[in-house]
């Protein structure tokens, strides 16, 4: 049995082993194949051991994220729209007009979730679980191995990705947030292009790499500008009046089937409902994608939580008056069925408490985010979480060529790079229960359905669900 791992991570090696670390497509498929023969080979000792089980009956509540996982994105139109405004903010801003507006198809493939922008080199980079650089860009133009390692020393390391390994908070708004910035999710992804542009034109106009760069802040100020919530309702921002014009362009509507279920579960537990949007925009994109009565859905909800911050500060909890935020409230006068802002989940915890009338009520949590909805959760307040990663439809069994947007050539996998999971991989087996492409998979199936789950511990464990979209269905 050993040996035959062996002779299947030689191949492996042997296959990714080259100069430029970018996997083409067909090298993806070939480590797609050398995935599923490792757990062909693996499978004996997985049946000796009944995988663990996971079911949301198993809870007392469960909570859900709202964009990208109860409200679904056309993503293709979504990052379109979101490059298109933000690259007319920083050609406004003197940025080369050449680079940044040159189709958004030239350069979709440079796209991924989850690339880490070093703001001082220029550079762009895809990292392992302990920091270790695996694919790095300048600009939008790929270093090779050697080039790698000419810009961060022989063992392809920098202190600010290992110490972002060892706790990713610290980029969010601690010591790291002036050194990088990791695009996380759809709104900030196409970020990353501007970014690489931008640097390829200041390379040309100065006639090569730069010392140091210093152009995230206007990128940063760009996101704010289509995003900040005081645009909302003044028409300020671009981005949200396209979303007000023409909301079906954007949005999807819930299945039948996803909306019986979320009634389901508040019938059986209690749900609640926590969102990095305010009151405003997630009225209009829930109102579009549920319904009006969206709010009837969940027993609590929160806007503008500001997560990952949420699970780990103590921030107070205020009352709304229309979209308008007033005075703090204590849990103890939340009632259920409220919507509040801000807040904490130690306060969320004590309410949760108040209306199951348990002591320490079971709390399950589903989300998109990685970072946010994930791993702090998990990590910092020690509850379970599903992801919800849409690049399951991207790649592997599963792929549906709407989502080709989410496939990158130039990166590769979104799971696995030249041999080694990523580290976005090793958050989704270390700190989620099971990985789902969208909650539709889970409205499918009975509150008591029994999931296998991954399990830390054991590497050929699966919590991929409908499926391992690396291993070919039988």
């Amino acid at each position: 049995m050993r040996s035959s791992f062996i002779f299947v991570n030689l191949v492996a090696r042997k296959v990714f082993s080259c100069n430029n670390i970018r996997q083409s497509s067909k090298s993806i498929h070939i480590f797609t194949q050398l995935r599923a023969t490792q757990k062909f080979i693996s499978k004996s000792k997985t049946m000796e051991n009944s995988p663990k089980s996971f079911s949301l009956s198993d809870y007392d509540c469960i909570g859900f994220d709202l964009d990208n996982t109860i409200v679904k994105y056309n993503v293709k139109e979504m990052i379109y729209h979101e490059y298109n405004v933000l690259s007319d903010y920083l050609v406004d801003k003197g940025y080369s007009k050449e680079f940044l507006e040159k189709p958004i198809e030239e350069g979709v493939d440079f796209l991924q979730k989850g690339l880490i922008l070093d703001f001082e080199r220029g550079n762009l980079l895809r990292i392992c679980p302990d920091g270790t650089i695996q694919i790095a860009s300048h600009g939008s133009k790929f270093l090779s191995k050697d080039e790698i390692i000419k810009c961060y020393g022989e063992k392809r390391r920098w202190e600010v990705t290992d110490e972002y390994c060892r706790d990713m908070l610290v980029a969010w708004n601690g010591t790291l947030a002036d050194s990088i910035r990791t695009c996380l999710d759809y709104f900030d992804m196409p970020a990353a292009l501007a970014f690489a542009r931008i640097i390829d034109s200041i390379d040309l106009e100065k006639g090569g790499t730069q010392e140091k760069y210093n152009i995230w802040p206007d990128i940063l100020a760009g996101l704010m500008a289509m995003f900040s919530r005081d645009y909302f309702p003044t028409g300020g921002s671009k981005y949200f009046e396209a979303l007000k014009n023409n909301p079906s362009k954007f949005i999807y509507k819930c299945d039948q089937k996803v909306l019986d279920w979320l009634r389901m579960l508040k019938d059986k537990k209690k749900s609640f409902l926590i969102t990095g949007s305010h009151i405003d925009f997630a009225s209009l994109t829930a109102g579009y994608a549920i319904g009006p009565n969206w709010r009837d859905y969940f027993d609590l909800i929160i806007c503008y939580a500001k997560k990952p911050g949420f699970f780990t500060l103590k921030r107070d909890f205020l009352k709304l008056d229309g979209i308008v935020e007033t005075e703090a409230i204590k849990v103890e006068d939340m009632v259920d069925g409220g919507v509040y802002t801000q807040g904490n989940f130690t306060e969320l915890r004590n309410f949760i408490s108040s209306i199951t009338k348990l002591d320490d009520p079971k709390i399950l949590y589903i989300g998109d985010n990685l970072i946010q909805d994930v791993f702090t959760p998990n990590k910092h307040i020690k509850i379970d979480t599903v992801a919800v990663i849409e690049e399951m439809l991207a790649e592997g069994v599963d792929y549906n060529e709407v989502y080709d947007i989410l496939r990158s050539n130039s990166w590769g996998s979104y799971f696995h790079t030249n041999g080694e999971d990523t580290l976005w991989e090793r958050i989704i087996r270390k700190h989620s229960k099971i990985c789902v492409p969208c909650i539709d998979e889970l409205a499918k199936n009975p509150i008591d359905y029994k999931y296998s789950t991954f399990d830390p511990t054991d590497i050929t464990s699966c919590g991929y669900y409908p499926h391992n979209p690396f291993e070919p269905i039988a």
